[in-house]
């Protein structure tokens, strides 16, 4: 993906999800300019991401059992993932945790590719679901969104 391909992706609304389906299919044979280029995508799709203006952002992700396993094309996982990378790789001051039947911390380079963070995530498998247990993290945190 050339820097002659942004117009296309912002005129698309491709979102990094979409781009994300792709990378997953990648086989380790496959060559390493393939590779580069849906990490390229998936960043030139952050375009079609909301920024939200340096308002403070909490991003929760369920990823309890029902949401599927890992990078499994077309997931809710891998879907969420997907989209919560989106939303941390655009608000860089975004507070990203990840939800099962407890609040998780998930270790990631902010500054990492957008692939790169929704690998991170779709490694939770968590068992039940308790979206209250992330809402109860940020109750009383300076959280605008």
């Amino acid at each position: 993906v050339q820097t002659c391909a942004l117009p296309i992706f912002q005129r698309s609304k491709v979102y990094p999800q979409q781009i994300l389906m792709a990378a997953n299919h990648v086989v380790p044979e496959m060559p390493v300019q393939i590779k580069r280029a849906l990490n390229k995508a998936a960043d030139l799709a952050m375009d079609n991401v909301p920024d939200f203006g340096g308002l403070k952002v909490g991003v929760i992700v369920d990823v309890s059992g029902s949401m599927g396993s890992g990078l499994t094309t077309g997931s809710p996982l891998s879907q969420a993932s997907a989209l919560a990378a989106g939303m941390v790789y655009k608000n860089k001051d975004a507070t990203l945790i990840a939800v099962d039947t407890s609040v998780h911390h998930p270790s990631y380079d902010p500054d990492g590719s957008v692939i790169g963070i929704a690998k991170v995530l779709s490694q939770y498998r968590g068992g039940g679901t308790d979206l209250g247990a992330g809402l109860r993290y940020f109750h009383g945190k300076p959280v605008d969104v």
